[in-house]
């Protein structure tokens, strides 16, 4: 590749790289492969390194056609260096996602970072996967009517992906998201995006359980019910001496919750106690929503 791109440009010209510089060698570059009849490997070769370049230029949208011309130039490169084409765009939709947020577009950002982490995940690359899922975290808090809507456009086609393959670190990361972008605004924002994002809080087995019809009636269930009742008993009781303590899990946050089994708070004060029983309930509920699906129209597909 190095060889490729030395071929059309001449000993010198690489260094130093300025914007605008990597399209100009781009089109020198097909001038001499038409001119020498290059065969469609070499010439994607030298595309797919030009792509890397942008990254030094803050132009990664260029980077990004170009792998998308190289793969059009020799198709073969898809089956044979398939780890490399991807890696070059999970890098490429980073550096993109850096310069918007320089640039003050960090919606923009989020929409880029979501873009490189389902690539990273692909390269089971989990470190840098998860990089980029607590960048959109950051992101999220971006006051804006905007912000519901770009999260869940960006996170949507990730999420139960990151979900079932990063763990409860890229559940954090995601539910954190998840209630920047719809608890803590301080504008009215359109009320289905955030909808859809509580749904989407809800984890991969609780959507699928509930796309499949489960239903989940409260009434039945004594040990929800018994839950229910001492969350609301606690939220209702007069202030003691831990009144100025904060709810460790804000109610304007808690449909946004996602239950795993984590270590329970002590239980010392009551924001603790209730805390502790709202990750109760949402561990209990989920369980019943599948027993409804499982009984109703059999396992569920995940």
């Amino acid at each position: 590749m190095a060889n490729t791109l030395a071929a059309a440009q001449g000993p010198g010209e690489l260094p130093d790289l300025e914007r605008g510089k990597v399209s100009a060698i781009a089109k020198k570059m097909r001038r001499r492969a038409a001119k020498k009849r290059w065969p469609p490997r070499k010439l994607a070769a030298g595309l797919l390194g030009l792509a890397r370049l942008t990254i030094l230029t803050d132009e990664e949208a260029v980077g990004l056609e170009l792998g998308s011309e190289a793969l059009r130039t020799d198709p073969s490169i898809e089956q044979e260096l398939p780890e490399l084409r991807v890696f070059s765009e999970a890098e490429l939709w980073q550096g993109q996602a850096v310069s918007k947020v320089g640039a003050g577009d960090p919606l923009g950002a989020i929409e880029c970072y979501a873009e490189a982490a389902q690539r990273y995940i692909t390269l089971r690359m989990q470190d840098e996967a998860l990089d980029c899922l607590a960048c959109i975290d950051d992101l999220a808090k971006h006051r804006s009517q905007a912000t519901p809507a770009s999260v869940l456009g960006a996170l949507a086609p990730v999420a139960f992906v990151a979900e079932l393959a990063l763990g409860p670190t890229a559940s954090d990361s995601l539910q954190s998201a998840y209630a920047r972008a719809s608890g803590s605004l301080g504008e009215s924002v359109a009320a289905d995006p955030v909808f859809a994002l509580l749904q989407l809080a809800k984890s991969h087995a609780t959507a699928t359980a509930l796309f499949g019809g489960a239903r989940y009636d409260t009434r039945p269930d004594g040990h929800g019910q018994e839950l229910l009742s001492a969350i609301a008993e606690l939220r209702d009781a007069p202030a003691g001496q831990d009144s100025d303590a904060p709810e460790l899990v804000a109610r304007e946050l808690v449909q946004a919750s996602v239950a795993r089994g984590s270590t329970p708070y002590a239980g010392t004060t009551s924001a603790e106690r209730l805390a502790n029983l709202q990750v109760a309930f949402d561990q209990h509920a989920p369980r019943e929503y599948w027993t409804s699906a499982l009984s109703e129209k059999g396992p569920a597909p995940i």
